[in-house]
């Protein structure tokens, strides 16, 4: 029985690790299952990518997000018209819209829900005896089907018992990020977030000893934990770089916890991303967040004491609930963290399906009718006024999408490079040119926005739009430059 699987990114940009597929592919692999791992580009053609397929094999599995689905869901047509293989989804995304998923596409056999691994072993092992999918759906309560939907549960493992990744299917090409998983689960239950389960971790060694593999193979429990690595990272003979998710009320203004953010930036850790998601306590509240308003505020201080970046963070500047306060409060915590990332200004809410968000929305009547999962964003607002808002920015930035979208990648994929290579390589003439064309994007930003969320003046907005807009696309095209440059000398320091 042979097996593939597909990892899918975006041809030019930087190839973020699949951690679902690379993981899977190295536990099936150690179970003795003939299988490999192949990359796609969603942004190509179907017939290019098609090239890639193994008509040989049996069984297909897919990694399918929201901003795939489109192009997995033509994949599956064009094999299933050439082959009668079973073809299954597998991710968050998946599993949390299974019903719908299997509603909507005829293409696919089942669907995986949660983390696979066991799950998929045991599908395959009674494949091989005989067993019909249905029956196995029926005795596996972790696999649904399209007759098979009642009665199922997402699978949650103990993230201690898989194996590392195995990313040999990444090699060749471009180089990409190794994304490190310590725990699984979540102890918190944001409204607008389908992801918990019990929570599970990795022991600071074995974190360590999968951060050296990877680069020679191109509460108080966990800051327990991350002393631990770090203290493990510094005493390794190779400097490593490292991002790094947290939540808002991580850290606290102490001395404890300030020292331990020393060690993490001294040991590799540049780069934060923070679950900050709004700059008021009522829209923190209608999220769930555990952290307070203070909280968001300190903890940007607390990190750029330790001198760590803190340019990325969740944000959600609309939502069905907003006012014109609320929004007002937004932009004014956006401009004091200094953010240079348009689409923190233009941000909005998905109501993702079956969450408590999603129930809250269909109780008070304000999701509209063509709400659905590839919808998201089909939705009333209490305020009409915060509406206006949402469908002018909505108006605009159809618009003119391509540069919206792309210029805030090139920032971001820049970014998300530069801060950990600069730790790497030497970047000190770019420095200066970087940063004054970062804050040309947030002066811009800032001067814009205010028109919106302070003044709400959206008939001065609309004449103001394309300006706005040549401005940020001169800014913008600085990027390549900038880009290029900076993969020249990390190439030049890989070959040297």
């Amino acid at each position: 029985m042979k097996i593939q699987l597909f990892s899918l990114f975006k041809e030019n940009d930087i190839i973020q690790e699949n951690l679902g597929v690379s993981r899977l592919y190295a536990f099936l692999k150690a179970h003795d299952l003939d299988v490999t791992a192949t990359k796609l580009f969603c942004n190509k053609s179907i017939d290019a990518e098609l090239t890639k397929i193994d008509f040989s094999c049996q069984l297909f599995g897919f990694s399918a997000y929201q901003d795939n689905i489109d192009f997995v869901i033509e994949l599956c047509k064009r094999i299933k018209e050439k082959t009668a293989a079973i073809i299954w989804l597998g991710s968050k995304f998946a599993g949390t819209y299974a019903e719908i998923l299997l509603a909507d596409i005829p293409y696919i056999d089942f669907i995986v829900l949660g983390d696979g691994e066991f799950p998929l072993l045991d599908v395959f092992s009674k494949l091989a005896s005989g067993y019909s999918m249905e029956t196995i759906a029926n005795e596996n309560k972790h696999i649904m089907t399209h007759a098979n939907m009642q009665g199922k549960s997402i699978c949650n493992s103990d993230i201690a018992s898989l194996p590392w990744p195995d990313r040999s299917h990444l090699q060749g090409g471009k180089d990409f990020l190794v994304h490190i998983c310590d725990s699984h689960g979540c102890v918190s239950n944001c409204s607008f977030c389908g992801q918990s389960g019990k929570w599970t971790g990795r022991t600071a060694q074995d974190i360590f000893n999968e951060t050296g593999a990877s680069f020679e193979a191109p509460g108080a429990l966990g800051k327990k934990r991350i002393h631990e690595l770090c203290g493990l990272l510094k005493s390794y003979p190779v400097n490593f770089s490292f991002g790094f998710f947290i939540r808002a009320e991580s850290f606290q203004n102490n001395l404890e916890d300030k020292a331990l953010l020393a060690l993490m930036k001294d040991a590799g850790f540049h780069d934060a991303f923070i679950g900050i998601e709004a700059g008021n306590e009522e829209d923190l509240l209608l999220y769930k967040k555990r952290a307070t308003l203070e909280d968001n505020h300190k903890i940007f201080g607390l990190l750029k004491d330790a001198d760590i970046n803190t340019s990325q963070f969740g944000f959600i500047m609309l939502n069905p609930y907003s006012t014109l306060e609320r929004l007002r409060k937004n932009y004014m915590f956006l401009k004091k963290q200094r953010c240079f990332y348009l689409s923190r200004f233009i941000s909005h809410m998905s109501v993702h399906y079956n969450t408590p968000i999603y129930h809250k929305l269909k109780k008070d009547g304000l999701l509209k009718e063509d709400y659905s999962i590839y919808n998201m964003t089909a939705y009333n607002f209490v305020d009409k006024k915060a509406e206006d808002i949402f469908d002018l920015l909505n108006e605009k930035i159809s618009s003119a999408p391509v540069l919206i979208a792309s210029g805030d990648n090139k920032v971001y994929n820049f970014m998300n490079l530069f801060i950990l290579a600069k730790h790497i390589v030497n970047v000190q003439d770019l420095i200066p040119q970087v940063y004054q064309t970062l804050q040309s994007i947030e002066s811009h930003c800032n001067s814009f926005f205010y028109h919106v969320y302070v003044e709400n003046d959206l008939a001065l907005c609309t004449s103001l739009f394309p300006s706005f807009l040549h401005n940020l696309d001169e800014c913008y095209q600085k990027f390549d430059v900038y880009y290029a440059k900076l993969l020249i000398r990390l190439m030049e320091e890989k070959l040297g």
